[in-house]
């Protein structure tokens, strides 16, 4: 699994995928834990899931007021999720 992230003064994004050569390789469960986030009005948070049937389709959208967040997602293999946050 291979990760990046970039921000700038108020948005944020994460990209995670599971990249293997062996077209056979098992899926892979994996728990993002995202931390300080909420801020004082919160921050919105949506999910995309790139993979053979869906192109950076949204999956998910959450405000999080609490500080921190933690997402359980399973990667197939050649499966990517983006997770862009915005403070509100």
């Amino acid at each position: 699994m291979y990760a990046c992230a970039a921000k700038s003064d108020d948005e944020y994004a994460v990209i995670v995928t599971h990249f293997n050569d062996d077209d056979n390789a098992e899926p892979k469960k994996a728990e993002i834990d995202l931390v300080n986030i909420g801020g004082e009005k919160g921050t919105d948070i949506e999910l995309f899931i790139l993979d053979e049937t869906h192109d950076c389709e949204s999956v998910g959208k959450v405000t999080c007021y609490g500080e921190r967040l933690t997402l359980e997602l399973n990667f197939p293999n050649f499966t990517s999720y983006l997770i862009k946050l915005k403070r509100k």
